[in-house]
C-alpha cells in the first residue's frame, strides 16, 4: 500500500521512519511485546496500528492533488 500511494501520488518511493518502525519493529517484537495475548489477537492488533500508521503518514497524500500537479 505503502509504494502504491507514493507512486500513484508522484512522490518520492522513500520510506518514512514511521512506515520503517511499523514494517520492522512492530512485526519483529509485537509479540515479545504483547506475550499474553492469544495470537491471533495479538496478530489482529498489531495489523490495526500498522495501518493506522499506514493512515497517518499516507492518508494526507490520498485527499490532496497529485505532486506532480497533474489530474488524478
Amino acid at each position: 500500500m505503502t509504494r502504491a500511494t507514493l507512486g500513484h501520488t508522484r512522490h518520492p518511493l522513500l520510506a518514512s521512519p514511521a512506515m520503517l518502525a511499523a514494517w520492522a519493529l512492530l512485526r519483529a517484537f509485537g509479540p515479545a511485546v504483547l506475550p499474553g495475548l492469544l495470537p491471533y489477537a495479538a496478530a489482529g492488533a498489531l495489523w490495526a496500528l500498522a495501518f493506522g500508521l499506514f493512515l497517518l503518514a499516507h492518508g494526507p497524500m490520498l485527499i490532496r492533488p497529485r505532486a506532480d500537479g497533474k489530474p488524478g
